[in-house]
């Protein structure tokens, strides 16, 4: 009979791993899954790809289980290869980000052909802006989108990617001044 498994029992979740513990495997799947496709989302702002990447994840941790040596506690592991996923994925298909910024771009089009100078320029603006938070760099990206879009507070959003509260504050104000600038001159080059 296998062993029932806590989150305060680190030592025995490894042991059971490395032994092909379906338990201790299903007990992690279970505990992190959700979790960990939230901390998924959070880099790639697409929920269905977020899902199959921390399914990866697990399976490249059960195909791993005989040879795995966790220094850190398995909850801080499975973090870190997730994030690392995440990042990794975003910098092998740089067209990936925020699916709804390119959709908005093509509805703007749409809508500047029916209207008018006044919301022409209002599109231009608006399509300089989701061009303006495509370039920020991603945890300040992410912290701007949490922000605004789903409006977290500072301390949910730290605790979300993992950091301070005062890293949320540094870059939230790091990317409005990164946007001002952009904006700035991507209105000025048309």
């Amino acid at each position: 009979m296998e062993k029932e498994y806590s989150p305060t029992d680190n030592q025995s979740l490894l042991h059971g791993l490395n032994q092909g513990s379906h338990k201790a495997f299903a007990y992690l799947y279970a505990t992190y899954y959700t979790p960990l496709c939230n901390l998924s989302a959070t880099y790639l702002q697409d929920d269905e790809r977020a899902k199959d990447l921390v399914q990866q994840v697990f399976l490249r941790l059960w195909e791993a289980h005989p040879s795995l040596h966790i220094n850190t506690s398995v909850k801080n592991y499975l973090y870190t290869m997730v994030k690392n996923a995440s990042l990794n994925l975003l910098r092998s298909n740089p067209g990936i980000f925020v699916r709804a910024a390119t959709l908005d771009a093509t509805q703007l089009h749409s809508i500047a052909d029916t209207g008018t100078q006044e919301r022409l320029e209002r599109n231009t603006r608006y399509a300089c802006f989701l061009k303006a938070i495509g370039r920020l760099p991603l945890l300040q990206r992410n912290v701007f989108l949490l922000k605004t879009r789903h409006r977290l507070s500072n301390k949910e959003i730290a605790a979300r990617l993992g950091v301070s509260e005062s890293t949320v504050k540094n870059h939230y104000h790091l990317a409005l001044r990164l946007l001002r600038h952009n904006i700035k001159a991507s209105l000025q080059s048309v």
